[in-house]
């Protein structure tokens, strides 16, 4: 039975399939493309193209090592601290297929570029084609063929400003897909559109306990809080539109959802409450992107979404003079409740008084944008003009594609450096077979993608890194602070003008919130302010305790946590050997230089 069910989706649906394939070749493509581009320049090193690939791949490379919970990736002293961003994405979606396929994670990570992206392009095709008024007629599968394409391919033109700039014949910065980032934001966009076709399935069909899998995958998505505050926002705005129509039935398995999801992610809260029990959760939180401001953030694709989602219903309304079919029609509430959500999502801070970044919500109210104006846009033009229907779809398809052939050429603007990247590989393996487990790399020029790329393809771990918003004590930054500073031959005399034109990374060191980190105007989403009061009180007393700083040994200073190898661009120097008090030169390892203390 299951068997001739697969036989018939493959066969009635064989276009979809087809795009889906589609979607994953352009997502993966850059990644198959440049190593092939370089030729025997290619020494295993992954082509990284979004931000964050490494920074995920060091979380995984953690899992690997036996690091459970993800404390810290990149220091030693801090693996066994309570993270408040759980490891769940790295080992459901990357770690634990790497290990059932028996390929590396650098392997599979190129792999899931395929993968991840094709299952969202199938997932938006299913939702989409569940709300369609025929949704096995033609057009209700070339829509939801082109919702799925729009979401995958043609993200980016889903922004006012791309858009001005495209059709004003500007050149447009292109970068890879966005979902085709490692864990996030693809696997919560993943959980999301499952979850959106088992909620529309609960409001619409008769069967028991479909609250069940709703439930598992809303209590899933914890581990990402944009994906799952858009979930848990669209449950509360379809139970106010239930408890308006006094639907208690549907109000009660929406509940019942919450109750599962709640269930499925208790271990996450209780170890969340035990960090903030224990003390420093908050200051971590803020660091880790917590704001707290009551200014609301507007977002011009959502309001024109549901400007024209208004003009649709209205027409609608004048077709048929019925307010009442239409309002109480499961499509409608379901359509707006996905608008309404993503609004509450990005603005439930005027109410709480606190949000995370919510610029991230953006990940996934874009596509639920995309979802409603197609669908809606169907069950209005398409009786109407089904010609016209059917050209605009072929436009929008059309675009998709072109815009993800775009994206997966544009990896050749990086290919000199990528030839650079491959040199990188002897030291990863040196380290990797040579050095114990957890050693320690003091990277010495602090280049910020090897801090990085030590942690990610090898199991040491690094002294110095910008990562120190989760777990690291605020002793250990600023130590990291004086590191750099010595290591730039910052003297007492030069701190303060050193600082004064080296703003970002004090803030970067030093930061409270998101606010100070980025020069924001305190409750303000857009004001950059400089040189501002928190700058100045930050700097006068950084430069002070760099004084004292000075007056210590240095070498006794670094070995205050564990320090087993010092990598550096160049040779060192006869003082530097001294100042450093390194014991053993390895010599050249592939680009760089490495010594053993």
């Amino acid at each position: 039975m299951f068997k001739q069910s697969i036989f018939r989706f493959f066969r009635e649906h064989w276009q979809a399939l087809f795009f889906a394939c589609l979607v994953g070749w352009l997502t993966v493509a850059p990644s198959v493309s440049a190593p092939l581009k370089i030729g025997e320049a290619y020494k295993g090193v992954p082509f990284f193209y979004v931000d964050d690939e490494d920074y995920y791949l060091a979380r995984m490379q953690e899992i690997v090592d036996g690091h459970w919970p993800v404390g810290s990736p990149f220091f030693y002293e801090y693996k066994n601290t309570q993270p408040l961003q759980p490891a769940t994405g790295e080992y459901v979606f990357y770690v634990l297929p790497a290990k059932v396929f028996q390929i590396s994670l650098q392997q599979f990570l190129v792999v899931s570029k395929f993968i991840y992206p094709a299952l969202l392009f199938l997932l938006v095709y299913c939702l989409v084609l569940l709300m369609m008024r025929e949704a096995e007629s033609r057009s209700g599968k070339l829509t939801s063929i082109t919702a799925g394409l729009l979401v995958t391919l043609g993200y980016q033109f889903v922004a006012f400003d791309t858009a001005v700039s495209f059709f004003q014949g500007k050149e447009i910065a292109m970068d890879s897909s966005v979902w085709t980032r490692p864990v996030n934001p693809i696997t919560g966009g993943i959980l999301l559109f499952l979850f959106l076709i088992f909620a529309w399935k609960l409001l619409t069909d008769s069967r028991r306990f479909l609250w069940i899998p709703a439930g598992l995958v809303l209590g899933l998505m914890h581990f990402y809080f944009f994906s799952w505050g858009v979930g848990l926002s669209i449950v509360a705005v379809l139970a106010l539109f239930h408890l308006l129509k006094k639907d208690f039935g549907k109000i009660k398995k929406l509940m019942l959802v919450v109750l599962v999801s709640l269930l499925v992610s208790a271990p996450f809260w209780l170890s969340l409450a035990q960090s903030f029990s224990e003390g420093g959760g908050d200051g971590v939180a803020k660091r880790q992107g917590m704001m707290f401001t009551h200014s609301p953030l507007l977002n011009k694709v959502l309001l024109a979404s549901l400007a024209l989602f208004i003009i649709f219903s209205i027409i609608e309304i004048y077709k048929k003079r019925n307010f009442r079919e239409l309002t109480e029609s499961s499509l409608w509430s379901f359509c707006l409740s996905l608008l309404l959500a993503g609004l509450w999502a990005l603005n439930q801070h005027i109410v709480s008084g606190r949000t995370i970044w919510p610029y991230h919500f953006v990940q996934y109210t874009k596509p639920l944008a995309i979802v409603v104006l197609v669908v809606s846009g169907s069950y209005l033009i398409q009786p109407l003009a089904n010609r016209l229907w059917s050209a605009v779809l072929f436009v929008l398809i059309a675009s998709s594609l072109a815009n993800g052939v775009i994206l997966a050429s544009s990896y050749r603007f990086d290919l000199d450096k990528y030839r650079l990247w491959q040199k990188e590989a002897d030291l990863y393996g040196w380290l990797n077979t040579q050095a114990t487990k957890d050693c320690v790399v003091l990277n010495k020029e602090n280049v910020e993608w090897r801090s990085l790329w030590i942690p990610a393809f090898t199991h040491c771990n690094v002294y110095l890194s910008s990562y120190i918003h989760s777990g690291i004590p605020s002793e250990r930054a600023t130590h990291n602070f004086f590191v750099w500073l010595r290591m730039n031959g910052v003297s007492n005399e030069s701190v303060e003008g050193f600082l004064e034109s080296h703003e970002d990374e004090l803030r970067s060191a030093f930061y409270d919130d998101f606010f100070t980190l980025f020069s924001l105007k305190n409750g303000s989403w857009f004001t950059k302010v400089r040189h501002d009061k928190w700058f100045n009180e930050t700097k006068k007393q950084v430069a002070g305790d760099y004084k004292d700083f000075l007056e210590k040994d240095f070498s006794e200073e670094l070995r205050k946590y564990r320090l087993d190898y010092l990598v550096s661009q160049t040779p060192l120097s006869d003082d530097e050997k001294v100042l450093y008090k390194v014991r053993d030169d390895k010599g050249l390892i592939g680009q760089a230089y490495l010594y053993g203390f």
